[in-house]
C-alpha cells in the first residue's frame, strides 16, 4: 500500500513540474534571442520577465510554434505597432500587469488566437488590435477601457465582447465584419459610435443601450445589420432621433437587469 501510495505522490510531482511553465528573465532589452537559443526544440510555452525591447518583439514572432505566451511579470507599459502581428500558431497570451497602451496592429492576423487576458491599466483598444484574429471567440474588457479603436476587431470570430462602463467611443469600422457577433451591449456612458462600426455583423440579434438618450451615431454605423432587436430604456427617445429612428430595428424596452455577462470562469488565466 505504501508503494502504491508513493508511486502515485511521485507521478502527481511529475504532472505537476510538467504542467508549470518556468520564468524567462530578460535581463537587458534585446537579448531575448539569446536564451531562446538556450531553449531545447520548437518553443510552445513562454512565460517572460523582465523588460523586452523592440528587437525582442522580433525575436517573438519569429518562433513559428509558440501557442502560449505569459508576460503578465513583464515591465513594459507599451507595446510597439505589429508587437505580435501574423504570428499564425500563437492561441493564449497574458499581456503585462503594467500595459497603458499599445501600438496599431498588436494581434492582427493571429488567426489562431483563442484568448487574451488584457491588462486593468489599458484605457484603449488599439487601431486593427484584433483584426482578421478569426478563432477571438469572445472578448472581456476591463471597466477603464474608454476607446475602442479603429477596425480593433475588423473581421474577428468574437461572438461575444463585454463592453466596460467606461467607454465612451467606438470608432470607425471597429466591429465591421464580425459575422459571428450576436449581441453588443453599450453602456450609459458612451458618447460615439462612427461610421460601419458595425457594419456587416449579419448575424447580430440583439443590441442593448443603457444611455437615457441616443449616443451620436453614424448612419451607417449598423448597415447590413437586419432583423435585430434594439432594447433601450426610453424607445421614444430613438424613434425621434436620427439617424437611430432609420435603422432597420425593432425597439423593444428594457429594465437594464437583463443583459448578459461573462461568468469570469470563462476566460481561464495563466499563472
Amino acid at each position: 500500500m505504501k508503494h502504491c501510495l508513493l508511486a502515485l505522490l511521485l507521478l502527481c510531482a511529475a504532472v505537476t513540474t510538467r504542467a508549470a511553465l518556468p520564468t524567462l528573465r530578460v535581463e537587458r532589452p534585446g537579448t531575448l534571442a539569446e536564451l531562446i537559443a538556450q531553449m531545447p526544440g520548437p518553443v510552445r510555452q513562454l512565460k517572460l520577465s523582465g523588460q523586452l525591447g523592440d528587437a525582442d518583439f522580433h525575436t517573438l514572432r519569429s518562433l513559428d510554434s509558440l501557442q502560449l505566451l505569459n508576460l503578465r511579470k513583464v515591465t513594459n507599459r507599451t507595446l510597439p505597432d505589429s508587437a505580435f502581428f501574423g504570428m499564425t500558431s500563437l492561441e493564449r497570451v497574458v499581456l503585462p500587469r503594467r500595459l497603458e497602451r499599445v501600438g496599431v496592429s498588436t494581434f492582427e492576423c493571429c488567426r489562431r488566437l483563442l484568448f487574451v487576458e488584457m491588462s486593468k491599466r489599458l484605457t484603449a483598444v488599439g487601431d486593427c488590435m484584433f483584426k482578421d484574429c478569426q478563432r477571438l471567440d469572445r472578448m472581456m474588457l476591463y471597466r477603464e477601457v474608454e476607446h475602442i479603436g479603429r477596425c480593433a476587431f475588423m473581421n474577428a470570430g468574437v461572438r461575444y465582447v463585454f463592453m466596460p462602463e467606461l467607454l465612451r467611443t467606438v470608432d470607425i469600422m471597429a466591429f465591421a465584419g464580425c459575422k459571428r457577433l450576436e449581441f453588443i451591449h453599450l453602456p450609459a456612458n458612451v458618447l460615439t459610435v462612427r461610421a460601419a462600426a458595425f457594419a456587416g455583423c449579419t448575424r447580430m440579434r440583439m443590441v442593448y443601450v443603457s444611455a437615457q438618450t441616443p449616443p451620436k451615431c453614424a448612419a451607417d454605423a449598423f448597415r447590413e445589420v437586419q432583423e435585430c432587436a434594439l432594447r433601450v430604456k426610453h424607445p421614444e427617445f430613438f424613434r425621434d432621433r436620427q439617424p437611430w429612428s432609420q435603422l432597420d430595428m425593432d425597439y423593444t424596452q428594457f429594465n437594464g437587469q437583463e443583459l448578459k455577462t461573462f461568468d469570469r470562469s470563462d476566460f481561464p488565466l495563466h499563472k
